[in-house]
């Protein structure tokens, strides 16, 4: 195969990748709409109750998704293709009155999922609410390893001030994240963070005693989404609000230690409202976040105008540093109502291998699914106008969309609920063709199939004029896991790359992806 040089004994692989090429779609016409393979014609749900989340893909495409029926937690598990596993394909965990069910997964393969535990203070008389984590092994079996029982429960504040966690992720050495907001006293709430060790431990390394709180530029705060950077920095996004402002995005930067990371936006913080204010009952606010390969911070939620009724969904971007990136949208931000259902509050988002970017959200009983491209236009490609609203029957009765990943093959996965089916993931056909790359020129056509890799490989490209690059990797959730080079400056020519993956990376399906800033190239790899 001319223009490839796979060396499997060596665990390397050469790719030939043009900057300038784009995704094949296959299918084209039917991008964005329902893959009739999964489920039933593309739906799989299970249970009349209880609530769905978000959700990982695992080893083989394996679906797992966060889940709660009241008194308990729930781990749900399908298979690639929508297969409920096993008898019952969940596992629970007896409760302390669950909350959300978020779950995230570590190096290793094994689900840790985060919420609202109630019940286990309320014996004791305090009744308040605390952050709770517990893990499952990758077969689904709690792991009664962490903390000696499979679960931590965290109290921030005192007993009497309620602490509502709402996002959870792993940074790069294992330990693990868990976000929120608390009440800091009767009158003001506030960011919350945990960090705990792998083995379930409150990390004192972390502003001294595992856990902090903080108030962005002294207003009302709460946190709903966290995310690690590949430096293990910690971002935390939300919204802010006080008396006399209205609520409006906020977004800040920790240190590795639990410190403010004061380098970044102004003191290390920022606020963001999308257009003048008329009242202070005027509302934005941020519920989903995604980290691009250059360092970028995309943000999603909502917006509301009191004067007029008009709402819908917003997004902006910043740079690396916190500022504004002035090259998305209009001046770094966007916003716009979805078809027919306004009030749209993306609960979820990832960026594509190709940058573009995917929402997956809800107006309380219809999901929504959108896709922008990388400069925050709608993409018109996706089901002709940029959006899927699914058709679940629940008559317009209680319904969200709260996580969003695609699989090896690129096909899309979105879990939630809707009140008749209960915990729901359906599939999407994204367009994208993540297991060959056709470079189809002059002199060269390469085809790639999923390369077995171990800890190195030789990446070649080949760039028409002068460039700034970065080249990172993704898992198949769209979730940056490593940055190799970042906005790198490669002269016109043929190059090559030497790049050293994270020994701590499983195995599994990956993106590398290589960007100019404005266009992207990927291909997907397999890690043994």
């Amino acid at each position: 195969m001319k223009g490839a040089n796979t060396n499997i004994g060596g665990m390397k692989f050469r790719i030939l990748l043009l900057l300038f090429s784009f995704y094949s779609l296959s299918a084209f016409s039917q991008v964005g709409i329902l893959d009739s393979t999964f489920g039933v014609n593309g739906i799989s749900s299970l249970l009349p109750q209880g609530g769905g989340y978000n959700l990982v893909i695992g080893a083989n495409d394996k679906i797992y998704i966060g889940a709660n029926i009241h008194p308990q937690y729930y781990l749900v598990q399908f298979d690639a293709n929508g297969n409920l596993l096993g008898t019952s394909g969940y596992s629970n965990f007896d409760g302390e009155d669950p909350y959300k069910g978020k779950i995230t997964m570590q190096p290793d393969g094994k689900i840790v999922m985060g919420d609202m535990a109630t019940s286990y203070y309320s014996s004791m008389g305090s009744g308040n609410a605390d952050f709770f984590i517990c893990r499952f092994l990758a077969d689904g079996e709690v792991d009664y390893s962490f903390n000696g029982n499979g679960r931590v429960v965290v109290d921030i504040m005192s007993a009497g001030f309620n602490d509502t966690p709402t996002s959870i992720a792993v940074q790069p050495n294992g330990k693990i994240i868990e976000a929120g907001w608390s009440w800091v006293d009767p009158f003001h709430t506030g960011f919350s963070v945990i960090r705990v060790t792998p083995n379930g431990a409150l990390d004192h390394t972390f502003s001294w005693d595992g856990k902090a709180t903080f108030q962005i530029y002294g207003n009302n705060s709460h946190a709903n989404k966290v995310l690690v950077q590949p430096d293990g920095k910690i971002l935390l996004g939300g919204f802010a609000y006080s008396p006399n402002i209205p609520t409006s995005f906020a977004l800040i930067r920790l240190n590795l230690n639990g410190s403010v990371d004061t380098s970044f936006g102004i003191l290390g913080c920022d606020t963001a409202f999308f257009g003048s204010v008329s009242s202070i009952y005027d509302s934005d606010g941020c519920d989903a976040m995604a980290l691009q390969g250059d360092g970028k911070i995309l943000m999603g939620g909502s917006f509301y105008r009191s004067s007029t009724g008009i709402s819908g969904t917003a997004v902006l971007r910043y740079n690396a540093d916190g500022t504004i990136d002035t090259s998305f949208g209009e001046s770094g931000k966007i916003k716009f109502p979805y078809p027919d259902y306004p009030r749209n509050l993306p609960h979820d988002m990832l960026i594509q291998p190709d940058g573009k970017i995917l929402l997956a959200g809800d107006n309380g009983n219809h999901w929504a699914i959108c896709r922008l491209n990388s400069n925050g236009s709608l993409d018109s490609t996706f089901n002709g106008n940029g959006f899927l609203i699914p058709d679940l029957q629940n008559n317009n009765s209680l319904a969200w969309a709260d996580g969003i990943a695609i699989q090896s093959d690129g096909k899309i996965v979105v879990s939630g609920y809707a009140n008749e089916k209960g915990i729901v993931v359906l599939r999407i056909l994204s367009g994208l063709d993540l297991g060959v790359v056709d470079l189809s020129v002059s002199d060269n056509q390469l085809l790639i199939s999923p390369n077995l890799i171990k800890s190195q490989a030789t990446l070649q490209y080949i760039l028409t004029k002068d460039e700034n690059i970065s080249v990172t990797l993704y898992d198949m959730q769209g979730k940056l896991v490593q940055t190799f080079i970042t906005n790198e400056p490669r002269n016109k020519g043929k190059h090559e790359e030497v790049l050293h993956l994270n020994e701590l990376l499983p195995s599994g399906s990956y993106i590398i992806s290589i960007s100019n800033g404005k266009n992207s190239q990927g291909v997907k790899v397999v890690k043994e």
